[in-house]
């Protein structure tokens, strides 16, 4: 293989490797190799050119030209190579200056912890304080900025030991306000083991100041712990549901007249009324609110009246109805199990309209002595005051959906003896009405929905 040849080979080689970037060592190997090409090249074009002085012909003269641009392209690919090593040279010194860096971020998080584990402890575990059981314990009324739940303490530990209790609500040590963990850190880091800190709680309405001897930090194979559940009492903001109820309604006196008037008579050991209901929270597990529900029957016939027997159609529509204000106390028994005992004030009636109208189609001139026929048109109301005392038992099978049922005791007192009859803006007493009764037991059972 002449020399020429050779060049040629170390110079494709070094335009092959050049894309796919070289490290120091290889660098160095190529540009030695390229150095040499150079000198071969050099030594090639000095030959050349006595060639050309003795032969002087145009041949070796373009042969010249050619090794001159090869010559450098060598050397553009040369300063190419040093220019790449010297970034692979870069970076890995920029490689070194990460990696310090991230020794020196170990190292100090590492002092961080030994700091902080040093810190005195209390002994306590703490969640951010709610509104919700802000609400509930009444602290929301205080007009105080901070404050953080405590929900256990820590068995032997200096909160224990200066009986904090949970649902206490810290609120400053040593009048530092606090409001979270960190805070909490911060307030004891320049206090030492021994030490006697005045901590500022809220409990039972009342501002406490207890002082609390604290003692050095143990590892956590060093203490039980007996933290209260997690089960605070979070109790719903709003909720309601649609209330089917079954009451015990004694309807005897009104199947009288149903039953009269040719109709067949309504049940007598019990109805279904429909209904609905909400309440909100108001704090600690009281709950103000408001219910309704109601009972409705439509029926007609064809039937006959009057000495003649007149072809009359009969129409009664029956209307009972409850609602009123509620209060309730909500107690959780376990994590999603309510009971809640409460009291519905409020009125309630029943209605009964009696209808009766000639089937007969009238002309114009009928309608003159309508008197006379056998359409009537009655409306007889009678109402109450109503009480119920009930109790209710909720299971909450998601965080806003559960199953309720309840069961109460519907009274109705009535301040009228014996109904009365609507005619227009008219309300007649209707003698020898009875004392009809509006009172029984309620049963209800349906979904509950919370927010």
């Amino acid at each position: 293989m002449s020399k020429f040849m050779k060049i040629l080979i170390l110079f494709f080689i070094a335009i092959i490797l050049t894309p796919f970037g070289l490290n120091a060592d290889i660098s160095d190997v190529v540009n030695s190799s390229l150095d040499r090409a150079i000198e071969s090249l050099n030594a090639t074009i000095d030959h050349l050119d006595s060639l050309i002085q003795q032969n002087n012909t145009e041949e070796l003269s373009n042969i010249r030209r050619q090794l001159e641009r090869q010559k450098e392209q060598v050397e553009r690919q040369k300063e190419s190579i040093e220019s790449q090593r010297q970034k692979f040279i870069e970076q890995f010194d920029n490689i070194d200056i990460m990696t310090q860096n991230a020794l020196d971020q170990m190292e100090s998080i590492r002092s961080d912890v030994i700091r902080r584990s040093d810190v005195p402890r209390l002994g306590i575990f703490t969640t951010d304080l709610t509104l919700n059981k802000s609400r509930e314990l009444g602290f929301n009324t205080q007009n105080i900025d901070s404050g953080i739940l405590i929900t256990g303490t820590v068995a032997q530990s200096p909160a224990r030991i200066a009986r904090i209790l949970p649902d206490d609500i810290l609120i400053k040590i040593d009048d530092q306000e606090i409001n979270n963990s960190n805070q909490i850190r911060s307030a004891l880091a320049k206090f030492e083991e021994g030490d006697t800190v005045f901590i500022e709680i809220f409990r039972n309405n009342e501002i406490m100041q207890i002082p609390v001897v604290l003692i050095e930090r143990t590892t956590p194979a060093q203490t039980s712990v007996t933290k209260k559940e997690s089960r605070t009492k979070n109790y719903p903001d709003v909720g309601g549901s649609w209330f089917p109820i079954y009451f015990e309604l004694d309807t005897s006196d009104v199947n009288i007249q149903i039953e009269e008037f040719g109709f067949k008579a309504l049940r007598t050991d019990g109805v279904l009324f429909n209904g609905g209901g909400g309440r909100a929270h108001v704090g600690k597990g009281f709950y103000l609110g408001g219910m309704g529900a109601g009972y409705s029957i439509e029926r007609s016939n064809k039937n006959t009246a009057g000495e003649n027997e007149t072809p009359v159609i009969r129409k009664y529509s029956y209307t009972s109805r409850f609602g009123g204000v509620t209060f309730d106390k909500s107690w959780m028994i376990g994590r999603k199990f309510f009971v809640t005992p409460g009291l519905m004030l409020g009125g309630g009636s029943h209605k009964l309209s009696l209808n009766q109208y000639n089937e007969k189609n009238r002309a114009w001139d009928d309608f003159a002595h309508f008197g006379n026929s056998l359409g009537f048109n009655e409306n007889l109301q009678k109402k109450y005051m109503m009480i119920r005392p009930t109790l209710e038992m909720s299971y909450m099978i998601l965080g806003w959906i559960g199953i309720r049922a309840e069961a109460g005791y519907l009274y109705g007192y009535s301040r009228t003896d014996g109904w009365v009859r609507n005619r227009k803006d008219n309300t007649f007493e209707i003698p020898n009405s009875p004392e009809t009764t509006f009172e029984g037991l309620t049963f209800s059972i349906g979904p509950w929905f919370s927010f």
